[in-house]
């Protein structure tokens, strides 16, 4: 099956705007962060963008702000939040309770963790974590209702990415180093549709583990992996992206007691650094597009692997480029916002903001719009997606958060949502 034209991307965009929602980090499944139908921050309001609230905690770091038609949903270390996006009051908060662990008499109870959520429709997902950590008590992820806060379902690993239709990305991992990853069925009903699984084993105990991204027709992951797409035990590990379709056999197994089995991706692009960011995807999932800690960004043929075009924005790329039918806006450790031309890569105007750009961009409006970016000390800024006529722009606006930016932009209702190191959630809209 394709994704089809713009249009049904289009479409989508569409159905996302008029539900007034921001389901996943990044936007949707493609991860391009743009809400193409957002008409009250544009080019010519961006100046007067004004904090509407902040909501507090009980902690940071926060993750990646989402939205539902019910609430706008945050994640901290140990919560899971509900918060109502007119006045930024707490409408519900979800702890997954204590349990005992293997020997309850000598030790505390585990607690759990909770990480990054997804909305489908009405329900949040967001997966958990015991701590202190233990091999013994696999990662499980949790569905709550959106408006009551309520468990409503589990599922057995970690929600990865975002849901595509009916199916979530699930990562699994083991105590010798597996990383599983299964695009199932979100109520946990169908067997998999895609299955890879790939060595992460330096980053396994890491909750920053780099998430895929699932296509219509492939799965798509960064990070160390085999470096060929057939049989072959000798096969060296590489920092690159791939991309698996289903079906894949192994390519290579590691380990001697533990044996772990490199599922055969469909292609391998190495890259020259690592980490990369997760993979975004253009609408008709034609095209890769990935940043690596060398400071490349990298336009990769979906179907083969093949480097369309590269080209280096001078420092790290800390996060993943927001890309809008023109263009991507990459976030960079120097603090440069770098807008590169989609169809070639080269450098269309660049905006240095002083600090290190820690999060993914976001764009409202689509071309022409405007780019929301957040950095290390807390500041937002407003950037023209068209740019300023000159290779060098300056900010529409900008704000200080108070704190460093840990919860990327989403944007949606005519309003930013950001999230903090401290705890804070802090929403914008125009005066």
């Amino acid at each position: 099956m394709r994704w089809g034209t713009r249009r049904v991307a289009a479409v989508i965009a569409v159905t996302l705007a008029t539900a007034g929602c921001w389901p996943s980090p990044g936007a949707g499944p493609d991860r391009r962060a743009v809400n193409g139908l957002e008409t009250a921050i544009t080019a010519a309001s961006a100046a007067t963008l004004t904090e509407a609230w902040a909501a507090t905690t009980e902690g940071g770091p926060l993750g990646d702000p989402v939205v539902s038609a019910a609430a706008v949903h945050v994640n901290g270390p140990e919560h899971l939040y509900g918060i109502d996006k007119a006045t930024g009051a707490r409408r519900w908060t979800f702890t997954r309770p204590p349990f005992a662990g293997p020997d309850p008499g000598t030790a505390p109870p585990f607690r759990w963790s909770i990480g990054q959520p997804v909305v489908d429709g009405g329900r949040v997902l967001a997966w958990t974590l015991p701590f202190p950590f233990s091999p013994f008590f696999p990662t499980s992820s949790v569905m709550v209702d959106a408006t009551t806060g309520t468990e409503v379902h589990s599922l057995d690993g970690a929600v990865d990415a975002t849901v595509r239709g009916r199916y979530v990305l699930i990562r699994h991992t083991s105590i010798g180093g597996e990383l599983r990853l299964v695009a199932t069925d979100v109520d946990g009903l169908a067997s998999p549709s895609v299955a890879a699984t790939v060595d992460d084993s330096a980053l396994v105990d890491d909750p920053a583990l780099i998430p895929a991204t699932v296509g219509r027709q492939r799965l798509y992951h960064a990070g160390e992996g085999v470096a060929t797409t057939v049989r072959d035990d000798a096969a060296p590990l590489v920092h690159g992206v791939r991309a698996f379709a289903r079906g894949g056999g192994t390519c290579k197994q590691v380990g001697d007691f533990l044996v772990i089995s490199l599922t055969c991706p469909a292609w391998v692009t190495v890259l020259d650094g690592a980490p990369a960011t997760s993979p975004v995807l253009s609408e008709d999932e034609a095209t890769v597009w990935v940043g690596s800690a060398a400071g490349t960004v990298y336009a990769i043929d979906a179907a083969t692997g093949a480097v369309r075009w590269s080209t280096r924005v001078g420092s790290p790329v800390a996060a993943e480029p927001a890309v809008d039918d023109d263009r991507l806006y990459v976030p960079t450790a120097a603090g440069h916002l770098v807008a590169l031309e989609r169809d070639g890569g080269e450098v269309a105007f660049t905006v240095a903001t002083g600090a290190a750009l820690t999060v993914q961009p976001a764009v409202a409006g689509d071309s022409g719009g405007v780019v929301i970016t957040g950095s290390a000390v807390g500041s937002v800024h407003a950037v023209a997606a068209a740019g300023c006529g000159a290779p060098v722009c300056d900010p529409l606006w900008q704000a200080d958060a108070g704190e460093a930016i840990t919860g990327a932009p989403a944007i949606s209702g005519g309003q930013v949502y950001v999230g903090t190191a401290g705890g804070r959630l802090v929403a914008y809209r125009p005066a």
